[in-house]
């Protein structure tokens, strides 16, 4: 601003400056056609290597670029491309998989090698990961190449060797399936998560291990927000003393993170597709729990209509409800593809062959189709 300027800007009475119009935000930078400024010479060198290199669309390449703007500046020939060459040759990486991790978390074209190579050996070293168990995790937490291993890693794996009594494979396990941990305080977060559960469902050392390694995602859970409305849920809907809470949470842990609205939809569903009473409904969740962590649309509903279509209705509630409830679970697609070939063969559904198309592996049921033609 020029001087003169200022000073008469200094001269106006304080009202008249807070009328003065500011000036607005620049707009964003975009590679996209019709999203803003067309790009700039250095920006259309970017987009075309994203595309070419990486096989990203222009909408994927244009939200890279909103999630990490510094990689408008950044060299292809000096960062972008050895970084893409690094994390194929160093993880075993294909592309499919390079390009969603660099998608998901394009920041790590901003990481140098120094700076990942040291993260990736101690994986490797100190957990004893495979590289195939090392690129599972790294795929699905690629802020692990971000975080200390002094002040974070490092300290995360002998707490739960320590607090859990995990073994390495344990550990490993754990790790590989719930990278995350590696980001959580351990005073602010996974200690005070720990101690409330196990007094809120009155669990032994034990069962606490056990419920973290099923579940180690509840570590992410809020407890105001996920896992004691869900609780509280459960324990009012379901009518369960304190000791049937904890066993039916142990059974299938995965409810903790369910939306206690969505489990709601799915007991009203079960209970008047099967005309249930409450005493029966809470006798028939007990028996599968999982079915409240189900997506009503593409398996719950069709699973049910699926067994009504072979059986009839009456036969297909007796056999669901009394029979072989956890049959709800069972995969829809591999049910269907039997379904086909007994239908092929003009054979007829009872509970019986139910059970067998349930229950019995490919191999084992293909014999017992061969014996009955």
């Amino acid at each position: 601003m020029p001087a003169s300027r200022f000073v008469v800007l200094l001269r106006l009475p304080r009202r008249q400056l807070l009328r003065l119009p500011l000036p607005g935000p620049p707009p964003l930078r975009s590679f996209s056609a019709g999203q803003g400024p067309p790009a700039s010479p250095a920006q259309a060198p970017k987009s075309t290597w994203l595309k070419e290199r990486l096989g990203t669309s222009e909408e994927q390449a244009r939200k890279m670029a909103e999630r990490y703007p510094q990689i408008l500046g950044m060299s292809i020939e000096d960062s972008m491309e050895p970084r893409l060459a690094w994390l194929r040759e160093r993880l075993g990486m294909g592309e499919e998989e390079t390009r969603r991790m660099l998608v998901r978390h394009p920041q790590i074209f901003g990481m140098s090698e120094e700076n990942m190579g040291p993260k990736l050996a101690w994986l490797r070293e100190r957990l004893g990961m495979s590289e195939g168990e090392t690129c599972k995790m790294l795929m699905r937490n690629p802020q692990t190449f971000g975080t200390s291993i002094e002040d974070n890693m490092e300290p995360k794996l002998v707490w739960l060797r320590d607090r859990l009594g995990m073994s390495e494979e344990e550990t490993c396990k754990m790790l590989t399936s719930a990278p995350q941990i590696f980001g959580l305080s351990i005073e602010e977060n996974l200690e005070p998560k720990l101690v409330w559960l196990r007094e809120r469902l009155g669990m032994s050392e034990v069962e606490t291990r056990k419920m973290t390694m099923a579940k180690p995602q509840i570590f992410n859970y809020s407890i105001d927000e996920n896992l004691d409305p869900t609780l509280t849920f459960l324990e009012s809907r379901l009518q369960l003393s304190p000791d049937q809470l904890r066993e039916f949470v142990l059974r299938d842990v995965g409810m903790l993170g369910a939306n206690t609205e969505g489990m709601e939809e799915r007991l009203q569903l079960v209970k008047g597709r099967f005309e249930l009473s409450d005493e029966e409904l809470l006798r028939f969740v007990e028996r599968v729990p999982r079915l409240l962590v189900m997506h009503v649309e593409n398996n719950l509903a069709p699973t049910i209509a699926f067994f009504e279509g072979a059986l009839g209705k009456e036969v297909a509630r007796d056999f669901l409800v009394n029979d072989q409830p956890t049959t709800l679970t069972y995969g829809l697609t591999r049910l269907k593809a039997r379904k086909a070939l007994v239908d092929a063969l003009g054979l007829g559904v009872d509970k019986s062959l139910a059970s067998k198309m349930c229950t019995l592996t490919d191999i084992s049921f293909n014999r017992f189709l061969e014996k009955r033609t």
